[in-house]
């Protein structure tokens, strides 16, 4: 499996794609306009060309990229073209930016950056200072300014994934809002795509050619996501512009590392909850326009159906893999003992938080709650199953984190015995339509599945001694987000279990 660096790494590598003559209507739906006309159009790619213009120049006079400009501007400001006029929509145009995208009936505003940063003129005052003619403190008065005022990543700090601050293509001092705000505009232009993405008397081709093409920037959005779930804030801070360390005088207001904000990470994780679930979230065409969704095969001159299904679960799959990765845990766990038992250490995500959330959220409200689970959800079902298996497969992971591994387990576990316990003791009233009876086998049958693959891991009975790798289960009752149930309620679930011949 890539890791999360290679992700990165292959994202700052990647080639534009081939245009399609849709794409001009694409990007007038993305405004909330029906066409852009030949002067708006020119002056949409002037503004564009002045960008890469001032950013290629940064790169002569001898400035980095720095992925934390778009930290120093607020959404507000972003929004309110008298203020990015002035201040730009980041504090350095040497980060990498995305269009800055009106809000539906919002006012005009700069989609790309009209002005050089604060940052930028620092660095270039700095760089192209005249030490002849200025103070012995001319300098340390510009780093202090700048350690101060901002902060800074570069291509390699990007490339190590673990400040999530270090990001290329967001705007805004929080990033979290940006990424919600990216997922429910996903969901808008997802709604009415096929009349923007084909245009009259072209081909459907071009409207699967632009699903496709949605589905890898929501693909994007989850990869951008995973960053925050243990991430690390770190900043280039010097001792010598904070005093002395241990005297008292140094600079208590920043640490050169610290846990992300919890609740960024919190926010994050949620945002990634919903990704898992692209076709409720509406992140997938609606029903109707599913005839059109045709696409070229290898070659232009070929056409081929549209396999959304399997789309989605490649989306999912890479998603929830990539968050119950051992190298993710890790990184949480890091994170979780990054300052110790300091009492003014900011709060972090602990592993147990992080793992008990993503499994209730993957397991929504359990397999009592309904017997009918859409395909989506077997799939999810299945993914979590395997994830969390082949994280406690991992010889190599601390021994805490493979117990917390283990008890999610064991929740899932006892969620599916439960289920089947449910659709056993109801097998009786629910034989009242065909319909039905099929959906309830069919989720007896994926419970089955779900045993069968947990059984690789853990054992079926609380008295069963397995053989390695196998551990002895504990069942457990499932537990909801606002409280678990007692091991006497689990307990008595397999003694009603084990009475009607069921093994748990």
């Amino acid at each position: 499996m890539l890791q999360l660096s290679d992700f990165r790494r292959q994202r700052s590598q990647r080639k534009a794609p081939r245009p399609r003559r849709s794409s001009l209507s694409l990007l007038s739906e993305l405004f909330g306009k029906k066409s852009m006309n030949a002067a708006e159009l020119e002056a949409f790619v002037g503004a564009g060309l002045r960008s890469v213009v001032m950013h290629e120049t940064g790169h002569i006079l001898g400035l980095r990229h720095n992925f934390k400009g778009s930290l120093g501007v607020s959404a507000e400001c972003l929004q309110t073209i008298s203020c990015t006029a002035e201040q730009g929509l980041g504090v350095s145009v040497m980060d990498y930016l995305p269009l800055n995208m009106p809000s539906e009936g919002g006012p005009e505003i700069h989609v790309f950056s009209p002005v050089i940063g604060a940052y930028d003129k620092l660095a270039i005052r700095y760089g192209y200072i005249d030490m002849e003619a200025y103070s012995a403190t001319e300098l340390p008065g510009v780093l202090q300014e700048a350690a101060d005022n901002f902060d800074i990543c570069t291509d390699a700090d990007y490339e190590l994934a673990e400040d999530p601050f270090c990001a290329m293509e967001d705007l805004g001092e929080d990033p979290i809002q940006f990424h919600e705000n990216q997922f429910e505009e996903f969901v808008r232009v997802q709604r009415s795509l096929l009349l923007t993405a084909t245009t009259p008397g072209g081909s459907y081709k071009d409207y699967g050619y632009a699903v496709r093409r949605l589905l890898g920037q929501t693909l994007m959005l989850g990869e951008d996501l995973l960053p925050w779930l243990g991430g690390i804030r770190s900043r280039y801070l010097h001792r010598s512009l904070l005093g002395p360390a241990g005297t008292g005088t140094e600079n208590r207001t920043q640490r050169a590392r610290e846990p992300a904000p919890i609740d960024l990470q919190r926010r994050a994780l949620l945002l990634l909850l919903r990704l898992l679930r692209p076709r409720s979230a509406g992140l997938l065409p609606p029903d109707e326009s599913l005839p059109y969704l045709v696409d070229a095969g290898g070659n232009e001159g070929e056409i081929m159906s549209v396999d959304l299904p399997a789309k989605a679960r490649n989306l999912t799959q890479i998603l929830l893999s990539s968050a119950l990765s051992s190298a993710r845990l890790r990184q949480v766990l890091k994170q979780e003992q990054l300052l110790g038992l300091d009492p003014t250490a900011p709060p972090a995500l602990s592993v147990s938080e992080f793992l008990s959330e993503l499994v209730a959220g993957v397991l929504g409200q359990g397999f009592e709650a309904s017997q009918e689970v859409p395909p989506e959800e077997m799939d999810l079902h299945m993914q979590l199953a395997v994830a969390l298996k082949v994280l406690f497969q991992d010889q190599a992971l601390p021994a805490e984190v493979r117990a917390l591994v283990l008890q999610q387990l064991r929740q899932l576990s006892a969620a599916t015995e439960s289920g089947l316990l449910h659709i056993a003791a109801k097998d009786d009233l629910e034989r009242k339509g065909r319909q039905k009876r099929a959906s309830v086998d069919l989720m007896n049958s994926h419970l089955a599945l779900l045993r069968s693959e947990l059984s690789e891991v853990l054992c079926l009975s609380p008295e069963e001694i397995c053989s390695s790798p196998r551990v002895p289960a504990q069942t457990m009752a499932p537990k909801a987000r606002s409280a678990s149930r007692s091991t006497s309620v689990a307990y008595a679930l397999w003694a009603v279990g084990a009475s009607i011949g069921l093994r748990l």
